[in-house]
């Protein structure tokens, strides 16, 4: 086991002063991680140096921007010669430094290029932030203006059901076409929710959420939940009625 060492000073000297050369910023820390960022095409980049939760003596490196479908980027997953190594263990305060200087040149000679890669999207069929403002701005209207466009039942599993089933007959349409769609199915997916189960439309982190849902209080993504049916089905995957969006509609009245 290491020795106690002053850890947050040591990362801000040997990794921070190096890191802040590409406009990092030390974003302070908590019981794991010791946080760097800064903001680049309006999203936030980040750097995480992170620590074993049950081994005090090893740390990884993490980046990371929340942009669609990245999620956490560990140096394993895109160095070739890390790909088997995903902490690095130290006993003494020469080998903790020579990590953070390990770390601080895998950002410069690797990691900077991968988060302006992290800046798009890895997958373009996504629920983006004017998508889930405008649903959280307009689901009501949205709802009456379905009510006289569609008619079929709009209330528990049948209206569900019948959901997925539009869902799947623009199946092969480009996304882009299908977008204002798919919002309209949204609204309709939260009003069935609201009227069956319960709950309440917030609009936080950019995302529309539909929160407090039955005696569990779930919570959901109205968005995220349709696209996913629709892309599944726009890449060729099987349709079965009794899946997908029914299946979130029973967790959350607890049927099962």
């Amino acid at each position: 086991m290491a020795k106690k060492l002053n850890k947050t000073k040591l990362i801000k000297k040997y990794f921070g002063d190096v890191i802040k050369e590409y406009g990092f910023e030390y974003g302070g820390a908590d019981a794991w991680t010791w946080n760097f960022f800064r903001q680049k095409e309006n999203v936030k980049q980040e750097i995480i140096i992170m620590r074993h939760r049950f081994f005090a003596d090893q740390i990884k490196l993490i980046f990371f921007t929340g942009v669609y479908c990245w999620g956490d980027q560990e140096p394993r997953h895109f160095i070739e010669k890390y790909k088997d190594k995903e902490f690095w263990i130290y006993e003494t305060e020469e080998e903790y430094i020579s990590i953070l200087q390990e770390f601080a040149g895998i950002v410069r000679d690797y990691g900077l290029e991968r988060l302006e890669e992290m800046l798009v999207p890895s997958d373009p069929i996504f629920a983006t932030p004017e998508m889930h403002q405008y649903l959280y701005e307009n689901y009501e209207s949205l709802i009456a203006e379905a009510d006289t466009k569609y008619d079929f039942e709009k209330t528990g599993e049948e209206g569900i059901n019948n959901i997925s089933m539009l869902l799947y007959q623009n199946r092969d349409k480009a996304y882009e076409e299908v977008k204002e769609f798919i919002v309209v199915m949204s609204a309709l997916y939260i009003e069935i929710i609201i009227k069956d189960i319960g709950g309440k439309v917030v609009f936080e982190n950019r995302k529309c959420i539909l929160k407090e849902i039955g005696r569990q209080k779930h919570q959901t993504l109205p968005l995220v939940d349709v696209i996913s049916i629709w892309k599944h089905c726009h890449k060729g995957g099987q349709f079965n009625i009794d899946s997908g969006l029914i299946i979130e509609y029973r967790q959350m009245r607890r049927v099962y």
